[in-house]
C-alpha cells in the first residue's frame, strides 16, 4: 500500500490518457528487448520448476493408473458380493484422496510443460508484434495539443489505434495520487495473455 501524497495529482481526460500512453510507449514499445527478457525469464523459471517434467508426468500417470485399477478391483469384488458395502465404501474412501492428489498433480505438470512450450513459441511472435507497433508509432504517438488540431476523423482513427495496442499489451493500469503509473501486463492482456508474463514493467 502506497502512502497518500500531500499534493495529489488530479489527472483526468486527455492528460490521463496521454500519461498512460507515454508509460506504455516508453517502458514497453520502445524497449522491446526488455519485454523479450521478461518473457525469457518467465520461461526459464518454468523450465527450472519443470526439469525432468516428462518423467514426472509419466510417473504420475502410472501411479494414477494403479489407483484406478485398485478401485476397479474393489468395484468388481463388491459386484460379485465378495465385499460388504461397508468395506467397499471404506476402501473407496481410502483411495479417493490419492486419486484426487495425482489427478491434480498430473494436471499441474502438464500445464507447466505446455506453458514453457507456448512461451518459447511466442517469443518470435512478440518480437514481430512490437516491431509492427514501432513502425506504426510515428503516425499515432501525437501529443494531445497536436491531436486536437487534426480533423475529427483522424483523431478517432489515432485513438482507436492506441486503444488496440493498449488492449494487446496491458492487463491493468494503476494510477496513484503522487503521479506514479503502474502498468500490469507486459504481454499479458487480451490475445497475448497466453504467454503468461505478468507484472514485468512495474519495477
Amino acid at each position: 500500500m502506497r502512502d497518500s501524497h500531500p499534493r495529489p495529482i488530479n489527472w483526468e481526460g486527455d492528460a490521463l490518457d496521454w500519461a498512460v500512453w507515454r508509460k506504455i510507449v516508453d517502458d514497453a514499445i520502445n524497449r522491446p528487448q526488455f519485454v523479450i527478457n521478461q518473457i525469457v525469464k518467465k520461461m526459464n523459471e518454468l523450465q527450472e520448476q519443470g526439469e525432468d517434467v516428462d518423467g514426472d508426468i509419466a510417473r504420475a500417470r502410472l501411479r494414477l493408473a494403479d489407483i484406478m485399477e485398485e478401485r476397479a478391483t474393489y468395484q468388481r469384488a463388491y459386484g460379485r458380493k465378495k465385499m460388504s458395502e461397508n468395506e467397499f465404501d471404506a476402501r473407496m474412501d481410502e483411495t479417493l484422496e490419492a486419486l484426487q492428489y495425482y489427478e491434480a498433480e498430473l494436471s499441474r505438470l502438464i500445464e507447466t510443460r505446455d506453458e514453457v512450450d507456448k512461451i518459447a513459441a511466442g517469443v518470435a511472435y512478440i518480437r514481430e508484434l512490437l516491431a509492427a507497433i514501432q513502425e506504426k508509432l510515428p503516425e499515432i504517438d501525437i501529443h494531445p495539443d497536436e491531436l486536437k488540431k487534426l480533423p475529427q476523423e483522424e483523431q478517432t482513427k489515432i485513438m482507436k489505434a492506441r486503444q488496440e495496442i493498449v488492449r494487446a499489451l496491458v492487463d491493468r493500469v494503476w494510477i496513484f495520487a503522487d503521479g506514479l503509473i503502474v502498468v500490469e501486463g507486459v504481454i499479458q492482456g487480451s490475445e497475448l495473455q497466453q504467454f503468461g508474463v505478468e507484472n514485468g514493467w512495474n519495477k
